[in-house]
């Protein structure tokens, strides 16, 4: 009997004793549906660390290579019996779009007996709320996911679950998760204010959260000042880009100094190309792609502003402000 690439992979995921390699976890990437029941079959047979580490495993692979897709795995272990394989599951799902989940990922959100898979399942319907706020799902099942991430936004047993599902909110239009946003911001945990300035970040409201975003990219937690970065990015706050460039002289976190040089690629202006290009100069290997791929942001972030100086009207200010980062500092 000869054995395919895929029966040495599922063999050796069941031999819990060889360690997890790349070139056979690529062979669980597009199952078939034949062989996602072949794995399931085997699946019994795996200690409980072995299923993490793999699922892990994959998830680490997955957002390392585009290319690969565990999305069939991460279906059929929805409905596992143990929860920290369902969480991990529900992670692989993270760039699934099918609206066919939803009624699934709403039954996890509101009754499954875990906290962390309440959680995963509300991160994931973040990204159906915005589909939704871009005319790309239904009206009707837009407003079961809001109405139920408002719903544990407000009243699930566990901070955390309520927090991510404040995020997701952020990118829904509706009146009230602008409330619930402020009442998180002014609360002293800063988790919670973290999570606020994440929801804000989604908005693409910056008028209304630009004076609650600016004073927190000082702040003391380091969640709070990454997702200050980040929001300031997504919101394009010009008047971030002193701090940030600021940042980059003395922020001792690499996530917050990595969050600033991306979030400076998304606001742009004057001199922000030569300074991410004085950055790359002295950096090592691995900060140096994230700064190509923060050059590379910029290119579509200024394509974008060239774009909408045909749209000014005379007195309009232009976008950028000349010797806005001087260089010689």
């Amino acid at each position: 009997m000869s054995f395919s690439t895929f029966d040495k992979a599922l063999m050796l995921l069941v031999r819990a004793e060889r360690p997890l390699s790349q070139v056979w976890l690529r062979e669980f990437s597009d199952l078939s549906s034949q062989q996602v029941r072949r794995l399931l079959e085997v699946w019994p047979q795996i200690p409980q660390t072995r299923k993490y580490a793999f699922l892990d495993a994959l998830r680490a692979l997955f957002d390392e290579d585009t290319l690969v897709s565990f999305e069939g795995i991460g279906r059929a272990l929805l409905t596992d019996a143990d929860a920290g394989v369902r969480s991990r599951a529900l992670r692989l799902l993270q760039e699934s779009l099918d609206a066919h989940l939803v009624p699934q990922l709403l039954e996890m959100l509101m009754h499954d007996g875990d906290g962390s898979v309440r959680a995963e399942a509300a991160d994931l319907l973040g990204a159906f709320v915005y589909e939704g706020e871009v005319d790309k799902l239904a009206a009707p099942v837009l407003s079961r996911i809001e109405e139920a991430l408002i719903y544990a936004a407000e009243h699930d047993a566990e901070a955390r679950v309520r927090q991510i599902a404040l995020t997701s909110l952020g990118y829904s239009s509706r009146p009230e998760v602008e409330g619930l946003i402020r009442r998180a911001y002014e609360q002293e945990d800063p988790e919670w204010i973290a999570s606020a300035l994440t929801a804000m970040g989604r908005s693409a409201n910056p008028e209304t959260w630009q004076d609650y975003v600016l004073p927190m990219l000082a702040h003391e937690h380091t969640a709070v000042r990454r997702s200050a970065v980040q929001a300031a990015g997504e919101l394009s706050l010009r008047e971030a880009r002193p701090m940030l460039i600021q940042m980059l002289r003395g922020e001792p976190e690499e996530e917050v100094y990595k969050s600033a040089i991306w979030a400076l690629s998304q606001i742009g202006g004057q001199n922000v190309r030569l300074y991410l290009e004085t950055l790359l100069e002295g950096a090592d290997e691995k900060m140096a792609r994230w700064i190509e791929d923060a050059l590379d942001n910029l290119d579509f972030t200024e394509d974008l502003a060239s774009f909408d100086l045909f749209r000014f009207d005379e007195d309009e200010e232009l976008p950028f402000e000349e010797d806005e980062f001087p260089l010689d500092e």
